[in-house]
């Protein structure tokens, strides 16, 4: 059956994969519109398509399991960096595995120290006083520091005392230090310390170092209190091995001077005592609602503020 020919329809040829005609394209061959890729041809054998082989059912569970194995990875990740942080929180300085935080309100200690005289050192001495006491809360070794630091004043620092560690004795100090303690009834319990004085930027001002503790001219040497430099400033004597009274003595450039000073108790209250000439109170280091306070009157004379500073480092230096 023919039908009739309609010249505004072009006709639909088949598609013909033989090359194009040499000087032109054929324009009425078509390749096939399927989106679906064609078999590959492997030696003359079509191969299927891979994913024509897995139901669509089964090839949506495969993805979605991968899905979920990709989020726990997520999850477990981010858990991970959660212990990381946690960590790092806990090493922090003052948490539980961190170290110590660093004390404030102390200067850092000098690479240079500064060695003053006599008289610059008597003139740079706080008098007049009436100002807390406080221990430094922190650490010490990263500011450069060992021992112990006690604060005087806190705006503006005055002074620092500085408590250093007990140094190493020899056999034969030990055993003059048994001796001199089973001899003694009213020794401290507390060994004595090196004690310095630090003015606001850590340089020393004084330094007392315990004495020789052998009997010297009816006397007892408790402690030697030198300049920075180690040029003697002063020295705290006591006459007999019981007394409670010590002499402190002044003897240098700037003329010599003398009082006496007496530590209350030591043995339950480590920093109390007081500095006085006769009557006269020139200095005191009293407690007040758990903290100390530390008391210097007015004083006239360089000689005099060496004096008291020298007595009061000797409360800290447990003689």
């Amino acid at each position: 059956m023919s039908l009739p020919d309609d010249p505004g329809l072009p006709l639909e040829r088949p598609y013909d994969p033989s090359p194009a005609p040499e000087g032109g394209v054929d324009a009425g061959a078509q390749p096939p519109t399927d989106s679906v890729a064609p078999r590959r041809r492997v030696g003359g054998w079509g191969l299927p398509r891979l994913d024509s082989l897995v139901p669509d059912r089964l090839a949506d569970r495969a993805r979605a399991a991968r899905a979920a194995v990709e989020a726990a990875h997520a999850s477990v990740e981010a858990a991970r960096e959660t212990v990381r942080e946690t960590g790092r929180r806990l090493r922090t300085p003052g948490a539980i595995l961190g170290p110590p935080v660093p004390a404030g309100g102390v200067p850092t200690a000098p690479v240079h120290p500064v060695h003053r005289g006599a008289v610059e050192v008597a003139a740079l001495l706080p008098r007049s006083l009436e100002l807390p006491v406080r221990e430094a809360v922190g650490a010490l070794a990263p500011l450069g520091w060992t021992g112990e630091l006690f604060l005087v004043g806190s705006e503006p620092l005055r002074v620092v005392v500085r408590r250093c560690p007990l140094a190493r004795m020899s056999t034969g100090q030990i055993a003059s230090g048994v001796v001199d303690t089973l001899m003694d009834v009213s020794a401290s319990s507390d060994d004595p310390r090196t004690v310095e004085l630090l003015d606001a930027d850590g340089q020393v001002l004084l330094r007392s170092t315990p004495g020789a503790r052998r009997h010297r001219g009816g006397a007892w040497t408790l402690r030697h209190v030198t300049l920075a430099d180690g040029s003697p400033v002063a020295k705290i004597t006591r006459a007999t091995r019981g007394a409670r009274v010590r002499d402190v003595v002044v003897a240098g450039p700037i003329g010599e001077v003398t009082a006496v000073t007496e530590a209350w108790d030591t043995t339950r209250r480590r920093h109390a005592g007081r500095v006085c000439r006769g009557p006269v109170e020139l200095a005191s280091v009293r407690e007040h609602a758990g903290g100390r306070s530390l008391t210097i009157s007015a004083l006239d004379s360089d000689a005099d503020a060496l004096l008291v500073w020298a007595a009061v480092l000797s409360w800290w230096g447990a003689a």
